[in-house]
């Protein structure tokens, strides 16, 4: 019988979920709620980054924090932009809402945030499975690119994410408990390719994965950083060394988010199943839900306080709609 929270309704269209990301000894923030988007050329093989109207920083991990280009601390607080997972599975379009402007993205500036996370749909990105092609491949690419560029011209640090993925021949429009061998790998091929020159994303490996039947457990975890044929999980799964792996031969050096079991909301056994990155640019993902299915919403529940040696010492930090969660901090 699963234990655990249970399993996570499908979430509202734009969503107010908080998500702690930390460094590859610490932990940073982002918080969950909308956003916006913008133009690009269709066709392109790599979006560049290189525009020099952009104003968003270069971002690399160094030690417990992310850095600017010139070793600056960055400390991210930001928000979900819904719509590219869903609505190109659907077929009716690649965003939810207008982005084809600037003001949205302008609002958010005034919110005094600095990163927006864009989840993808990995069908729609490789143009598989009967996708409408008005919603797929060179076109649904277009449109990212044009919004993370439009991000990074406000000032905005891209966070693209996997979050809806399928094996076979089912076209993704809802959350599995892991990343699927068939076309996940694949996907982060083709947008680690497309985006390597950006140094202003960063990527989200997988949403929340919960295999298991969504426990925390020795065998979701192993589950988590090495694929394969586990419980709760009715396909083969991609791990995430595999994706670690497919991502860096690709030749993009860009930090790389990895949550941990149930739902992203564990990370007291991090640690012991980090994938090995040459680079050493992971980042150790945690959603903290609110009111969190019965649980109390804290840092302690996640096992944040508990792991060692990540957490050395501990402030607090409030987000909008969230609960308080603990930011260590060497």
């Amino acid at each position: 019988m699963p234990v655990g929270r249970s399993p996570q309704p499908r979430l509202p269209r734009i969503t107010g979920a908080q998500a702690m990301i930390a460094g590859r000894w610490g932990i940073l923030v982002l918080a969950g709620m909308l956003a916006s988007l913008a133009l690009h050329a269709p066709g392109n093989d790599v979006h560049s980054g290189q525009n020099s109207s952009l104003t968003a920083p270069y971002l690399s991990v160094r030690g417990n924090h992310l850095v600017g280009r010139n070793g600056n601390i960055i400390t991210l607080t930001g928000v979900n932009r819904s719509g590219a997972e869903y609505a190109c599975a659907e077929g009716w379009g690649i965003w939810d809402g207008p982005t084809d402007t600037n003001w949205a993205v302008e609002a958010m500036t005034g919110w005094h945030i600095n990163a927006v996370r864009i989840p993808l749909n990995e069908d729609c990105w490789l143009g598989i499975n009967g996708v409408k092609p008005a919603y797929a491949r060179g076109n649904y690419r277009s449109a990212i690119a044009d919004y993370v560029t439009r991000l990074e011209e406000h000032g905005i640090t891209p966070v693209l994410n996997l979050h809806f993925s399928a094996p076979g021949k089912t076209v993704p429009d809802d959350q599995v408990p892991m990343a699927d061998e068939d076309h996940s790998p694949a996907f982060w091929r083709s947008l680690a390719t497309y985006f390597r020159n950006d140094h202003r994303i960063i990527f989200d490996l997988f949403n929340e994965p919960y295999p298991d039947w969504n426990r925390d457990s020795s065998a979701a975890w192993s589950c988590v950083l090495h694929g394969g044929t586990c419980p709760g999980v009715g396909c083969r799964a991609a791990g995430m060394q595999q994706l670690v792996n497919v991502v860096r031969a690709a030749g993009a050096t860009q930090p790389l988010m990895i949550g941990g079991p149930q739902y992203a909301g564990d990370v007291d056994h991090w640690l012991r199943y980090e994938a090995h990155d040459p680079l050493h640019q992971l980042i150790a993902s945690i959603h903290i839900y609110e009111p969190n299915w019965g649980h109390r919403a804290t840092a302690d529940h996640a096992g944040i306080r508990r792991s060692q040696p990540l957490p050395r010492r501990c402030r607090w930090w409030r987000a909008r709609s969230a609960p308080r969660i603990a930011l260590p901090v060497r």
